[in-house]
């Protein structure tokens, strides 16, 4: 049987290669841009359920977690990380929800592009603007194609943040 970490390099391979397939060129007056991969996996803090909901916690029917440990509510369908299941383990975004969130948040999920393209950058987002008014026209998020399987979701998320925020 293969080591969860195995399973996971697998899944984040398998959602590049899908990403990888959507090539585009660029285009743009302004970007963020990340400048390198220095990026890592946090350590992995095993905290009980009853630590994290230490006043009882709300669900459905099914098991799923309506609020967050702040009481906050969870939006059905949204994307959730961290705890998703009454019991379960916490839960990152993977590549294939970041591109959906890229695609919701721009009209087009992340195209991986030539990183001369990006000026060499890891990974670049793209917003052109009005220049009177200043509102978004357009908003890309490209990702270069020197990018590892296992780099890919990392970039991928961090360039997510930009648009997002």
């Amino acid at each position: 049987m293969a080591s969860k970490r195995a399973r996971q390099v697998k899944a984040g391979a398998k959602a590049a290669a899908e990403i990888a397939g959507k090539a585009g060129r660029v285009s743009g007056n302004s970007s963020v841009a990340s400048k390198g991969v220095n990026m890592y996996n946090g350590p992995t803090i095993d905290r009980s359920f009853e630590k994290d909901y230490p006043n009882g916690y709300k669900a459905d029917r099914d098991g799923n977690l309506t609020h967050d440990i702040d009481g906050r509510q969870l939006v059905a369908g949204g994307q959730t990380v961290g705890r998703r299941v009454v019991q379960g383990e916490e839960k990152t975004l993977s590549a294939t929800e970041l591109d959906a969130i890229a695609e919701a948040k721009t009209g087009q999920g992340a195209q991986v592009v030539p990183s001369r393209e990006i000026g060499g950058d890891t990974g670049r987002v793209i917003t052109d603007r009005d220049r009177r008014s200043g509102v978004i026209l357009d908003r890309q998020v490209h990702l270069s194609k020197k990018l590892t399987p296992e780099q890919l979701p990392k970039v991928l998320g961090h360039e997510v943040g930009h648009v997002i925020g």
